[in-house]
């Protein structure tokens, strides 16, 4: 069997089958490594714990499949047999398999076919710190009907990073045990990372170093599919390494290629992997992993509604497992690329799924199987706003009825394993005899892209040159005439098992809604029809250029998004992507367009013109200073088609002239201080001394005199030199601008030999600065107003510098000036003091 018996949870299986049926959930913590995915199921099928079928859940597609076949050696079946798998559009089972290994998102769709699960005897949920949608998901319809049913189903969470109290207290009668033990231990070291070094050279010196001093194969982890490509580059450019097999391992791989990841190989292996193999799979001869710590995580920005793939630092639990890969057949080395203080500071636990991805196709598959999202107890609740947006779409779709439960429509939908606005989309398509081209798009882009951005160029549609839609079905056609073969497709750039795998899928598509798949649909009118049915029910990406130099374009709702670099899209005004990804593009944070369609003006205006406003309005052109008449169109926030003609009245050039003036964009030449002080001595007299009947210059007062201003002239050269000081006072009668000079004068005499002081107006009160020695003659405190007002009375030291305030200047003289005389006298010896 393998080595079966040395598995850690077969030498502890008696006190595991003890908890097994004392209990009737259990939450186990084993350690990497210790068989629980392979050994756990095995032992219950084969001591008959269980009546029914076994359902393993697995987070991962390619660990569903990898772990059956490996069950399946070990009982000496076949994979199809007692033991099978089902993943999406893939179902390896029959109805006398026993033990399935399956990902959440099909459990989900066995809840969906048959709410009450019959015939299932037990439900591990594997990896669960993983916490998929799916998983909690499931978890909690598989809780609610424990709680309702007399026949429970059996389930055992297990993890080698397991909250275990937290699955107690959620579970009814749930028991808790944990494995400590490892197969074998693992050597950690910490080395903390340069971060002034590209990621993956240092990770090849450090590589060099550590396969000097340990033996068997490596596992990298790399936070991305680039990051994997410059370490391979790194690796193979190195004479060091000639005797090494090199192999990458990610999601984008076809099956066939990881599958020679994780094989044997006559050769010592280095495999640079994502955080793929995290979690359940065993690669063959792991003894040495170098961490870099990070990796890819996508979130769901509510707010801007995007998805956001960054890299970021992973979780004590994530780095656990990844260290546990090198323990798994034999002792193990790992080499973090952080320090122990940084690992000491990470969370325990990555932030679950729930509470940072869109939840709409998670709601409705609840729905389908008769439960209310908002009935069902979260092992963690998911955030109100994003079950009120994920509500708020299906109702608008016709997903669900205005009472909240399903619609017809909705169940048709929960049936389709696609996002239900794309699933929504098929069914149009169907109705427009475009189902095929639209099921291979959805098809194709649901999964790893089979042709790499760069090479899309040479399958350009002639009608549709920059279309990279298009010229994804046109690369589907190349491959499906030279049979998919991989390496025919590897000689044009395509990949032609995943091209193979696409119309496997678009062919089930098809089918879930009761169509037929053919390859004659991807040409003619239903490529016409393609783009009309994208542009309607992916209309809100719809955006246009606004930088051709930065390929930088805007959407209607005003955001800026980004062509990548290598799209066909060049030079076309109006594009619809079919989805944004915010992702790190050379140190910077960029929303990204992802397969673009160009649009020609003429179907922006079939298609929108319902929704297209023209504007017309007058505005002044700051760089020439000159006033036009814009006539232009507005689509939400995006404007276009912009005309411009110098069609315009006195009064409206005038008035734009003035509006800039008022906004701060022009200046008046001779709007300088005086004017500002002569409107600070109106303001003060008609605030302060109202009876006197002068109105405050308050800002409509202002803008009519900047307007009469500005119409003085049909050019801003002229109205820039124009007098604006006379313009305010002329603004007054006769009798009142007397009034401000007598009552709030500009200056002040103070009879004491020296010029006119200038008067400040603050507020409610005036303030004059004169020197201490200048004072000497005052024994009168200075008023204005008739006499209405003191003057506030600033004394300044010989520096200049204030050293009393005072509104009454004879009890200055009787109290604070013998003081301050004294303080100041031995500084300034050679001034007057008196």
């Amino acid at each position: 069997m393998n080595n079966f018996e040395d598995l850690p949870v077969v030498r502890e299986f008696d006190s595991i089958r003890k908890y097994f049926l004392e209990y009737d959930h259990l939450a186990l913590n084993a350690p990497t490594g210790s068989g629980k995915s392979v050994g756990l199921p095995i032992l219950c099928l084969k001591n008959n714990l269980v009546k029914g079928t076994i359902l393993v859940v697995q987070p991962r597609r390619i660990a569903a499949r990898m772990i059956a076949k490996r069950v399946a050696d070990i009982i000496e079946s076949q994979v199809g047999e007692e033991v099978g798998y089902h993943v999406r559009f893939e179902n390896k089972t029959t109805n006398s398999t026993k033990l399935i290994y399956l990902t959440d998102g099909m459990l989900l769709k066995k809840i969906q076919a048959d709410p009450s699960l019959s015939g299932i005897g037990v439900i591990f949920f594997d990896e669960f710190h993983e916490r998929s949608l799916e998983v909690d998901c499931g978890l909690a319809l598989v809780r609610k009907k424990c709680t309702s049913s007399a026949n429970p189903i059996k389930t055992i969470v297990m993890s080698a990073t397991l909250d275990l109290e937290k699955v107690q207290s959620y579970m009814p009668n749930c028991g808790c045990l944990s494995i400590r033990s490892r197969i074998f231990p693992v050597e950690t070291e910490y080395k903390q990372r340069n971060l002034k070094e590209p990621v993956w050279e240092q990770v090849v010196r450090e590589l060099r170093r550590v396969i000097s001093v340990n033996d068997g194969n490596i596992l990298i982890f790399m936070d991305g599919v680039f990051e994997i490509r410059r370490t391979i580059q790194s690796i193979l450019r190195n004479p060091f390494f000639n005797s090494f097999e090199i192999s990458p391992l990610m999601g984008e791989m076809s099956l066939d290629d990881q599958n020679g990841a994780i094989m044997p190989s006559d050769r010592r292996k280095i495999v640079v992997s994502t955080n793929i193999a995290e979690t359940s799979l065993t690669i063959h001869g792991i003894k040495i992993v170098i961490d870099t710590g990070t990796a890819k995580k996508m979130h769901f920005d509510q707010s801007r509604g995007i998805n956001v793939l960054l890299s970021q630092p992973i979780c004590k639990s994530s780095a656990e497992q990844r260290q546990g890969r090198a323990g798994r057949t034999a002792p193990g080395y790992c080499l973090r690329l952080w320090t122990e203080s940084e690992n000491d500071r990470k969370s325990d636990f990555e932030r679950p799924e729930i509470s940072r991805l869109d939840l709409t196709g998670i709601y409705l598959q609840i729905l389908s199987t008769g439960e209310n999202p908002d009935n069902l107890t979260w092992f963690d609740e998911p955030p109100k706003e994003s079950m009120e947006r994920a509500r708020s779409i299906l109702l608008k779709i016709g997903a669900v009825l205005p009472s909240g439960g399903i619609s017809p429509k909705g169940m048709e939908l929960a049936k389709i394993p696609l996002h239900p606005k794309s699933a929504n989309i098929l069914f149009e398509a169907n109705k427009l005899e475009c189902l095929s081209s639209l099921a291979l798009i959805l098809a194709l882009l649901e999964d790893r892209t089979p042709i790499k951005r760069e090479n899309l160029l040479d399958f350009a549609d002639e009608q549709n040159p920059e279309s990279e839609v298009h010229a994804l079905i046109k690369a589907f056609l190349r491959a499906f005439e030279l049979g998919f073969r991989k390496e025919s497709c590897q000689e044009i750039g395509i990949h032609g098992l995943r091209f193979k795998e696409g119309l496997a899928n678009a062919q089930k598509l098809c089918q879930l809604i009761g169509g037929k798949f053919a390859v004659s649909g991807l040409s003619g009118e239903s490529l016409s029809n393609l783009s009309d049915i994208l542009c309607q029910f992916y209309g809100n990406n719809l955006s246009r250029l606004k930088s051709l130099g930065t390929l930088t374009y805007v959407t209607r709702h005003g955001q800026k998004v980004h062509l990548p670099k290598k799209s066909l899209i060049r030079s076309s005004k109006w594009v619809l992507p079919l989805a944004f990804l915010e992702r790190s593009v050379s140190g910077r944070i960029e929303t990204c367009m992802e397969w673009a369609l160009p649009l020609r003006p003429e179907a922006v205006e079939r298609i929108w013109g319902h929704a297209i406003k023209e504007i017309e309005e007058v505005s002044l052109n700051l760089q020439s200073r000159k006033v036009v008449r814009k006539k232009q169109k507005k689509l939400d926030t995006i404007t276009f088609d912009l005309k411009e003609s110098f069609d315009i009245t006195k009064e409206e050039r005038s008035r734009a002239y003035a509006d800039a003036v008022i906004a701060g964009d022009l200046s008046l030449k001779f709007w300088d201080k005086s004017v500002d002080a002569y409107l600070a001595r109106v303001n003060f007299l008609a605030t302060s001394f109202p009876h006197f009947g002068i109105d405050s210059l308050d800002d409509p007062q202002r803008q009519k005199i900047i307007l009469n201003i500005c119409s003085r002239s049909d050019n801003w050269k002229g109205i820039k030199n124009q007098e604006v000081l006379s313009t305010i006072v002329e603004s007054f009668e006769p009798e009142h601008r007397i009034m401000i000079d007598r009552l709030t004068p500009e200056k002040l005499d103070l009879q004491n030999g020296k010029r006119p002081y200038v008067l400040k107006y603050e507020g409610k009160r005036v303030l004059l600065k004169a020197l201490l020695q200048d004072l000497y003659e005052v024994k009168k405190h200075p008023t204005i107003v008739d006499g209405q007002l003191r003057v506030t009375l600033e004394v300044l030291a010989p520096n200049g510098r204030p050293v009393q305030v005072t509104d009454n200047i004879c009890e200055f003289w009787q109290n604070s000036y013998t003081g301050i005389k004294n303080e100041l006298k031995g500084r300034y010896p050679k001034h007057r003091w008196q």
